[in-house]
């Protein structure tokens, strides 16, 4: 793994009924990837290596899945004097709308839980899940 490493990041939706139950979603949703260094800091998109707009519509048809490809793990960071200059990248995802953990869709409120995805202690993605 070089510092030009990339990564993939998937996003999954998952939705409850009112008893918690698994249930079929019928709304688009649009989640946004955000890209932060490991202080929390924001990053500008284009450190990430993304192209264009990292806000995407998940929907019905598309399993409420999406894959950004190719994200860079490190970005050089500039405020640094001495050592190594890279810096690592970690992604989130935030679902467009959502506000201390709710969401209104269609005149529907609903609460939103994040859970990331792990293969071994790396995050590769998160499952949003809408309850």
């Amino acid at each position: 793994m070089g510092l030009f490493h990339t990564d993939d990041f998937t996003v999954t939706k998952k939705w409850l009924g009112e008893n918690g139950e698994p249930t079929t979603g019928t709304e688009n949703v649009e989640v946004k990837l955000i890209a932060v260094d490991l202080d929390g800091k924001e990053l500008d998109l284009k450190d990430s290596g993304i192209d264009g707009n990292a806000t995407v519509t998940l929907t019905p048809a598309g399993k409420y899945t999406h894959t950004w490809r190719g994200l860079k793990k490190y970005y050089k960071g500039s405020e640094i004097t001495e050592g190594n200059p890279w810096k690592e990248i970690e992604y989130i995802v935030e679902e467009v709308g959502e506000h201390n953990h709710a969401v209104t869709i269609n005149d529907v409120r609903y609460h939103v839980e994040y859970e990331p995805v792990k293969a071994g202690d790396v995050i590769t993605g998160y499952q949003i899940t809408n309850a």
